[in-house]
């Protein structure tokens, strides 16, 4: 993970890093081991243009829970006053 950026930033402090496909080969090679090497695979700026947040049910809080509704979106209704 890294440190979010642009509106993830807003949802959590950290996100997923996104290897651009043009280094997966990079990535993957079994004599990368130099630090150096790796920290400039790693240092790229993560396009987020393709992400979208979405409300989602407080079931995925449960490890109990595991199935494709998890990811389904929900609508969030505005908060209800008495008067």
């Amino acid at each position: 993970t890294r440190e979010a950026e642009d509106f993830l930033a807003k949802i959590h402090s950290r996100m997923p890093t996104f290897l651009p496909s043009e280094i997966w080969d990079n990535w993957l090679d079994k004599d990368l081991n130099q630090v150096d090497e790796i920290r400039s695979l790693l240092d790229i700026k993560n396009s987020t243009s393709q992400l979208a947040a979405v409300a989602v049910s407080n079931r995925v809080n449960s490890p109990r829970n595991n199935d494709a509704q998890l990811i389904e979106p929900i609508e969030i209704l505005p908060d209800q006053t008495l008067f």
